[in-house]
């Protein structure tokens, strides 16, 4: 984590005041700094879905590889692909040689914004009403994303950052420079969301991703590794989908694209939810006590002075 212009702001008044994202943000500023008044606090506005339909896996963020395993993700995408169509070859060797150029015709749900990659067969679920009014999660998975899960790649930045391979395209959607709403309202009807954290970004020793912030915003939970519980405190195992040690995200999104996984992914979304409330009432709590001691305080000189 780079502290300096953090720093200069601190040195501007010998009262200033730290407030992190989280708790291993402001562990980190604390300990490097040598500073008291570091606090922290995560408000998080709710977002909802435009529409009741669900669509694949999303990756969101600057197009970086120093921040996301995108290479990683595409390779296991390509393993994945070879083995279905190894497996298909083998079992009706006539019915594959015909169906494989083709990308079976798909009805996705529709998005203002237009993908810089086609979109093709995929993955995806999505909400029924029942006849009573409620709503219930049902995985809806065809022999179109019996292969590949669906990829939405959201975010900024040159398209070469990310690389993906041509057989994987039409499986891959990226969206830049999307509004607001758009934005979130895509990573909300994602089936999950997936960090990648890359070893060299820091995401999982002092710095915190904005994934981790559209988690809670949207309570689409995210697929992350053992190790991310025991950096960002305030998740639990009922918040995320954590991958044994020997699994992967492809071999995760393909247990999560059955049937068998709606109830899993609807009590996540209902922990996210309640996280988010008592994140947001922790936050106002902290932010009255320091706006309270802050008015309470005596005038004090700049360094300045």
């Amino acid at each position: 984590m780079e502290l300096r212009r953090l720093q200069y702001i601190i040195n501007m008044h010998p009262l200033v005041g730290v407030v992190a994202l989280s708790p291993h943000v402001a562990e980190t500023v604390r300990s490097r700094m040598r500073m008291n008044h570091v606090h922290w606090m995560m408000p998080v506005l709710p977002v909802g879905c435009g529409n009741t339909c669900w669509e694949g896996f999303a990756v969101q963020g600057k197009f970086e590889g120093s921040r996301r395993t995108y290479a990683s993700l595409w390779q296991l995408m390509q393993q994945q692909l070879q083995q279905s169509g190894s497996a298909a070859a083998a079992a009706n060797p006539a019915r594959h040689l015909q169906a494989l150029p083709t990308v079976p015709t798909r009805s996705f749900c529709k998005l203002s914004s237009i993908s810089s990659y086609e979109r093709g067969g995929s993955s995806s679920i999505s909400l029924h009403a029942d006849a009573a009014g409620s709503s219930s999660r049902a995985l809806r998975a065809d022999a179109a994303g019996a292969a590949l899960p669906r990829i939405n790649v959201l975010g900024s930045g040159r398209l070469s950052g990310l690389a993906v391979p041509r057989e994987l395209r039409p499986h891959v959607s990226v969206y830049r420079g999307m509004g607001y709403a758009d934005y979130y309202d895509t990573l909300c009807r994602s089936v999950a969301l997936l960090p990648l954290f890359n070893n060299s970004s820091g995401y999982l020793t002092d710095k915190i991703s904005s994934t981790v912030l559209a988690s809670v915003a949207t309570t689409a939970p995210m697929v992350v590794p053992p190790r991310f519980l025991e950096v960002y405190s305030i998740f639990k195992r009922e918040h995320v989908l954590v991958m044994d040690p020997a699994s992967n995200e492809v071999a995760a999104m393909m247990t999560l694209s059955t049937p068998a996984a709606a109830a899993t992914l609807a009590t996540k979304r209902a922990s996210l939810q309640r996280l988010r409330r008592v994140l947001n009432q922790q936050a106002s709590a902290k932010l009255d006590g320091l706006l309270g001691a802050a008015i309470g305080r005596p005038h004090a000189t700049t360094k300045q002075d």
